[in-house]
């Protein structure tokens, strides 16, 4: 059997058309695909910007410590409890996990627990000025969306301790003065004991 050439054009034809649908279907899965890899980048950079912001605007509360030199024969030590996120903490509880120093070690700051940090907001504790262990402390907060934060804090209360401050100079000061100063600093010490 012989095929004419009417029969030949048809069957060119038909080639010619799966061959354009065979092509079509694949360009289509193409860009399908193309697209889900866009869309899918798109949500992963959304979830990313979403993680971001929550991140620059949620509470960072830290334990630190840092020392204050009067410059009049004495030095103040702090443990500062500080929030430096941009939105409030609710602290469930600050923890030493050693021993504090001796007018710290009783109370373990027990009566630092369910109190709100605002941003910003720092809570210094007074620290025997002789202090230098390196304590750590278990710092557990939420966030205003109940986002629970469980972080650990190492502070060296001795980091400073070589370091030489300036004072105020004690010459131009009234008699007596330099004593009384002493004896202020000496009562506050025993007062920080008890």
């Amino acid at each position: 059997m012989k095929l004419s050439a009417s029969n030949w054009i048809q069957i060119i034809g038909i080639l010619v058309s799966t061959l354009s649908a065979i092509i079509s279907l694949v360009i289509a899965v193409k860009s399908l695909k193309t697209s889900q890899r866009s869309i899918e980048l798109a949500a992963n950079s959304a979830e990313q910007t979403k993680i971001s912001t929550y991140n620059a605007n949620r509470p960072y509360v830290v334990a630190y410590t840092t020392s204050i030199e009067t410059g009049m024969m004495s030095m103040h030590k702090y443990l500062i409890i500080k929030n430096f996120g941009k939105s409030a903490a609710h602290v469930s509880s600050v923890i030493p996990l050693s021993d504090l120093d001796s007018a710290n070690k009783e109370r373990k700051l027990k009566s630092l627990k369910d109190f709100t940090l605002a941003p910003k907001m720092s809570i210094p504790i007074i620290v025997d000025s002789n202090f230098m262990d390196t304590i750590k402390f278990e710092i557990i907060y939420n966030d205003l969306d109940d986002h629970k934060f469980d972080e650990i804090f190492e502070v060296n209360f001795g980091f400073m301790q070589d370091i030489k401050y300036a004072t105020a100079s004690k010459s131009n000061l009234p008699g007596g003065f330099n004593e009384l100063i002493a004896a202020i600093n000496i009562l506050a010490q025993q007062i920080q004991q008890k």
